[in-house]
């Protein structure tokens, strides 16, 4: 069955630094502000997007110079759809998450923002990739 989607955004270039993934967070929440969504779901998503860019430069930086981030957006009837695939060492952000501190709410605060405002979080590395996708449920303005 395919996805109907109502708009789609795919970064043009490769993403490499902190301030870029800033600016793309802005730009997924105007643009979920703009198709009718919550301002608070969109302010979330471009969150959400903001803190797994910087984790994943952060991470990576580290350990080399550059670090190459791409992102895909989906706004579709249902879903929101966010996508991040980068080129640096392996980092599976759900087993992180099950490793957080339940008795330290400000442990990884970032990640547990993006689940509790997703719906579905999903990683996979394929081809020395790093893919994250994460789901949110549509919420639309009251008319």
């Amino acid at each position: 069955m395919a996805v109907r989607y109502i708009c789609a955004m795919l970064t043009p270039l490769l993403i490499k630094t902190i301030e870029e993934v800033i600016a793309m967070s802005r730009e997924v929440a105007e643009l979920c502000t703009s198709f009718g969504i919550e301002h608070k779901q969109a302010m979330h998503t471009g969150l959400c997007l903001e803190e797994l860019g910087v984790n994943a430069i952060e991470h990576n930086v580290k350990v080399r110079h550059k670090v190459h981030l791409r992102v895909r957006f989906i706004i579709g009837e249902k879903w929101l759809i966010l996508r991040l695939r980068d080129d640096g060492r392996p980092y599976d952000l759900t087993q992180a998450y099950h490793l957080i501190n339940p008795e330290d709410p400000s442990s990884h605060i970032g990640l547990r923002l993006v689940y509790a405002s997703a719906e579905k979080v999903q990683y996979s590395s394929f081809l020395s990739l790093n893919n994250v996708c994460i789901r949110l449920v549509v919420l639309k303005e009251a008319e």
